[in-house]
């Protein structure tokens, strides 16, 4: 049986922890800059989501991207083409920029 372990983190999905729940005091993790970082990196700031008409309403998680301006991964959407991956000519957002 696998233990909680108590890591505090800023989404359970992250490999990254901050530190255990009794080690530090709250306060101490939040100023981190470390910690905050991702908190400011909103959809303006984000490649193809920027150029999205979808951007204020969607919900990703920073966990699931490449890197921390990347779009999610599992977004299928390619607001260049205004499709779904699951319409017609369809062609994945990044697969796009690079033909273009």
């Amino acid at each position: 049986m696998k233990l909680k372990q108590g890591f505090i983190k800023n989404c359970p999905s992250m490999k990254t922890n901050f530190s255990k729940l009794n080690e530090n005091r709250l306060q101490m993790i939040i100023d981190n800059p470390k910690f905050n970082y991702l908190w400011n990196i909103n959809k303006d700031l984000i490649k193809v989501c920027k150029d999205c008409e979808y951007r204020y309403c969607c919900t990703d998680c920073r966990a699931g991207v490449k890197s921390d301006f990347d779009k999610p991964i599992k977004c299928n959407y390619n607001p260049y083409q205004g499709l779904w991956s699951h319409e017609k000519g369809y062609i994945n957002s990044e697969e796009w920029i690079s033909i273009k």
